[in-house]
């Protein structure tokens, strides 16, 4: 079957992606029962994924500059680069991640958050993955491919916005044991999130507009999987968790989550939102 060969063209990719994970593991994560490189293996794995992929045709990936390989492989680079690099300072400043309080100290249940990291590598990158490793050169870039950038583009804004806010209101002294509900955070509860499942779903596009016909319901696994992982899994339950329990007695933080949806802003957050700030002018 034509989606199973193109899978198994991509099968060195995913001993890549796991094989970095558990070296990291055995070398750091385990022995010192830490996951301070969590993150940032996740993005140096990768970087290794995507640049490994696009040089295994070379001949036909690197032969022509704006081709869609190098397109979905630099977008990817730059949105795993980016994420990487805040998820880093961010631990290196807070010392400890609250996701893995009762993992670290639990080889196996450790493990399997870093086998979850390797699995995530391979299946958002998969697009990516099966363009950089046909042997034959996908169609010229189109309007379809420009409409999938610009989404893109959107959701990588959105999350690098959202990033830059939360981390600034952190910095105010009077600030660290508050919740935000200022700028994006003002009309969605997790916009960082909508925007990883908004550039996915841009890119999703693109990769799809380049893929046979019978692989190209593959291309929607990155933004299927990262929605189910941040809704269901590692995202939103153990924050809206941690929320409800510091500020759920809050009559204030109780109106904040019944106007604002989790993910997609409600229009009556959108209203509230232009209100209260023509209120503060």
């Amino acid at each position: 079957m034509p989606v199973l060969e193109a899978l198994w063209a991509t099968r060195y990719i995913a001993a890549l992606s796991f094989g970095m994970q558990w070296t990291v593991f055995a070398l750091h994560a385990a022995p010192f029962q830490s996951e301070r490189l969590y993150d940032l293996t996740g993005s140096l794995t990768y970087t290794a994924c995507f640049l490994s992929s696009l040089l295994a045709n070379a001949k036909h990936n690197l032969a022509y500059a704006g081709e869609r390989q190098q397109l979905v492989t630099a977008c990817l680079l730059i949105w795993s680069g980016r994420l990487g690099l805040f998820l880093y300072s961010r631990i290196s400043r807070d010392g400890v991640d609250r996701r893995f309080n009762r993992m670290r100290t639990r080889p196996l249940l450790f493990l399997v958050a870093w086998n979850i990291q390797g699995l995530w590598v391979y299946l958002v990158g998969l697009p990516a993955y099966l363009l950089n490793t046909r042997s034959a050169l996908p169609p010229p870039l189109t309007v379809v491919d420009a409409l999938g950038l610009a989404v893109w583009a959107l959701g990588l804004s959105v999350q690098a916005v959202a990033d830059s806010q939360k981390s600034a209101f952190r910095k105010i002294t009077q600030n660290r044991d508050a919740y935000i509900d200022t700028g994006l955070w003002a009309i969605s509860r997790h916009p960082n999130y909508l925007g990883e499942i908004t550039l996915h779903s841009g890119l999703a596009l693109v990769a799809a507009n380049g893929l046979p016909a019978g692989e190209r319901t593959l291309a929607i696994v990155p933004p299927l999987f990262t929605a189910m992982l941040l809704l269901f899994v590692s995202g939103v339950p153990p924050l809206e968790k941690h929320a409800s329990a510091k500020w759920g007695h809050l009559p204030a933080y109780r109106e904040y989550v019944a106007r604002t949806g989790i993910l997609v802003p409600y229009p009556s957050s959108l209203l509230g939102a232009r209100t209260r700030k023509q209120k503060a002018k």
